[in-house]
């Protein structure tokens, strides 16, 4: 079963409109649903037509500068997303800091994605645009919790990268940009 993940920051995450699915069960709510990732092997979401998953693609020496953290092994997965009525599967990696900074990085493949690729929207947290990323790229930014999020849309797919700051101690919003736009930005090239 494919399906792609444009779910929220962090596993409590209270957006209702962008949340995930476990490959294998769907629970609906009126904007989503959410429960999780499944393992790599179980489907293979999209994504990079063998120039590598999120695991591989990342730039782990780019994302610590920016948080200042080194970043534990990468938690390779698939993640189903319904998102405004649209859903699609992912292939997806999770990391903690030694931090305790949670980061995703995800990958959908063109064809994986519910026709064009979608952008983030909230009712909720604060988006702007991100010129300078692929065709098109928005931030999404919860001041809240101290988090955020990078989508970028190109030709070839969709990348996205959260960043989640530890329980307690949100981080400022342009370390969290930084980190979110160095995790995507080597997702974004080999889509």
């Amino acid at each position: 079963m494919l399906v792609l993940v444009v779910g929220a920051c962090g596993g409590d995450d209270d957006d209702a409109d962008a949340s995930e699915v476990e490959s294998g069960s769907e629970s609906e709510s009126a904007a989503g649903s959410d429960s999780g990732t499944a393992p790599a092997d179980e489907a293979g979401a999209s994504g990079s037509d063998g120039a590598g998953g999120p695991c591989e693609v990342v730039d782990a020496a780019a994302v610590e500068g920016a948080l200042g953290g080194t970043l534990g092994e990468g938690e390779s997965g698939t993640t189903s997303v319904t998102e405004n009525e649209l859903s699609w599967t992912a292939d997806e990696c999770e990391w903690t800091t030694d931090g305790g900074v949670e980061v995703q990085l995800r990958m959908v493949a063109a064809d994986g994605l519910p026709g064009e690729c979608p952008p983030l929207a909230s009712p909720v947290y604060d988006i702007s645009e991100l010129p300078d990323l692929g065709d098109a790229a928005w931030w999404e930014w919860d001041s809240m919790e101290g988090e955020g999020a990078v989508r970028v849309c190109t030709p070839a797919g969709m990348a996205e990268s959260r960043v989640e700051s530890p329980d307690g101690s949100p981080i400022d919003e342009e370390t969290v940009k930084a980190a979110a736009i160095a995790l995507v930005t080597p997702a974004v090239a080999a889509l």
